[in-house]
């Protein structure tokens, strides 16, 4: 095991006689996941009662998502949209430095706009966009979606810019089941001061079994 080499400094400056630690690798676990000296919670959760648990922080941003109310079909794809706006400062989710266009890990230090969305059929697939007319051609989107608002461990996937000339943003989330779902807007790099405004889009279109008829096309309803 690899070892470091302490010692320790009082306030009039005398230094104790060194003394050696092995290092361990911390494990990392999840929302209700058991965790305590050596098992830790995952970045924005704490460590409540040998539980991790969400910061008092993250716990009001989750349960104070705008919820978008998408009323999803078995058959056809339903979209909704709704507008928001992040603020300035930073926020409370880190973003890893991989989603921006370019791999800039401070991009995603910015306050977050928090979504809810309940899809109760079994098996679909999830499509969101800001590229919309309420979001102005110059504001620079990031757009990320978790299965467990306060879990960092649970993201399913991200992105920054649409392409080159575009930074809105978009996703499209494959094979997923009934269940609730978060997404989240935020500016690259954040803001200083004001406010930005954003549009979302979910569309929700359903996997079809197997032998049923579907859209070839893939935009009603995917074949599974």
């Amino acid at each position: 095991a690899t070892r470091v080499r302490f010692r320790v400094y009082d306030a009039a400056w005398g230094v104790s006689e060194p003394f050696d630690a092995d290092i361990t690798e911390a494990v990392l676990v999840g929302f209700g996941e058991p965790c305590d000296d050596m098992v830790f919670c995952r970045p924005e959760m704490v460590c409540s009662v040998g539980v991790c648990a969400p910061s008092a922080p993250i716990a009001a941003m989750c349960d104070g998502a705008t919820e978008i109310a998408v009323a999803a079909n078995p058959l056809t794809a339903v979209s909704a949209s709704t507008t928001g706006t992040t603020g300035a400062g930073m926020g409370l989710i880190g973003v890893a430095g991989t989603c921006a266009a370019d791999g800039n890990p401070g991009a995603g230090v910015g306050a977050e706009a928090a979504y809810k969305i309940d899809v109760a059929i079994p098996n679909f697939d999830l499509l969101l966009t800001t590229d919309l007319p309420g979001t102005a051609m110059m504001t620079d989107t990031m757009l990320y979606v978790r299965s467990n608002c306060a879990d960092s461990g649970t993201v399913l996937d991200c992105n920054d810019d649409i392409g080159a000339m575009n930074l809105h943003s978009e996703l499209e989330l494959r094979d997923l089941t009934a269940g609730t779902y978060y997404a989240f807007v935020e500016l690259y790099g954040g803001l200083a001061m004001g406010t930005a405004a954003h549009e979302i889009r979910v569309t929700v279109r359903p996997l079809i079994a197997s032998g049923a008829a579907c859209d070839m096309a893939g935009v009603e309803n995917r074949c599974r």
